[in-house]
């Protein structure tokens, strides 16, 4: 993060903050453990999620990808700013 130009500063301040908070929850925990939901739940914690405007762009999506043996469960949100719930799509690939 200290290599990141100073655009991305002016505008992340706090991804410090953010990126701690993400390790925290994380941390020592199985992908079986980090459910979408749980991702879902995480991801709208104050600063992570954080108000945007016509002033500030955002571009963000949330991705929760599961694999199995069998299929890949895939979890997508146009972003959290406005707590839009996430979409589910099963693909099966063997």
């Amino acid at each position: 993060m200290n290599n990141l130009p100073s655009i991305y500063w002016q505008y992340n301040e706090d991804s410090v903050i953010r990126y701690n908070m993400i390790s925290k929850a994380i941390r020592g925990k199985t992908p079986e453990e980090m459910t979408p939901g749980k991702w879902e739940a995480l991801f709208s914690q104050q600063p992570i999620n954080k108000p945007v405007d016509e002033k500030v762009e955002t571009s963000n999506l949330w991705h929760v990808v599961d694999i199995d043996d069998e299929y890949i469960e895939y979890h997508v949100s146009p972003g959290n700013p406005g707590n839009i719930p996430m979409e589910s799509y099963r693909f099966k690939y063997q």
